[in-house]
């Protein structure tokens, strides 16, 4: 019986040491700008990932890289201009990203058309791939087989 008892107190012991200690996280950090790039709690080391305008900064608590920047010494808050310069930057990176998506989409769609043009109906000439382009997508409008 007094075995659990020094089993209890152990746990106990051991858990509140764990939750008093800090993770350490080590973040990328611009140089010029204090702009936090990437990182996360150790072992993650981002040293490899560094270039020549970057250094590696070692916090004790997650920044959030959308309102907090490093100034030298201290994460501090960023300005109302540098969060909305974030954000823009962030949807222009989503934007580009849909829009490559959807060209690589449309590429894909005008090889396949002049591909079977060309093996149906050869040769393949503009004129018959804009009339089975315009097929094609009355097709998927209307979804005939269904």
């Amino acid at each position: 019986m007094r075995k659990w008892y020094v089993l209890v107190a152990a746990f106990l012991l051991w858990s509140i040491t764990l939750s008093t200690q800090t993770v350490e996280h080590r973040w990328a950090v611009t140089a010029a700008t204090g702009e936090l790039l990437f990182g996360g709690p150790a072992p993650y080391d981002v040293a490899g990932k560094l270039s020549p305008q970057e250094l590696r900064v070692v916090l004790f608590s997650a920044p959030n890289p959308r309102t907090q920047k490093w100034n030298g010494t201290a994460v501090v808050a960023k300005t109302a201009a540098e969060i909305m310069a974030y954000d823009n930057a962030k949807r222009d990176e989503r934007l580009n990203n849909e829009l490559a998506a959807r060209m690589d989409a449309e590429r894909i769609f005008a090889a396949l058309t002049w591909a079977i043009l060309d093996t149906y109906s050869a040769p393949a000439t503009i004129n018959k791939y804009n009339e089975a382009r315009a097929k094609i997508v009355n097709a998927y409008k209307t979804q005939p087989w269904k």
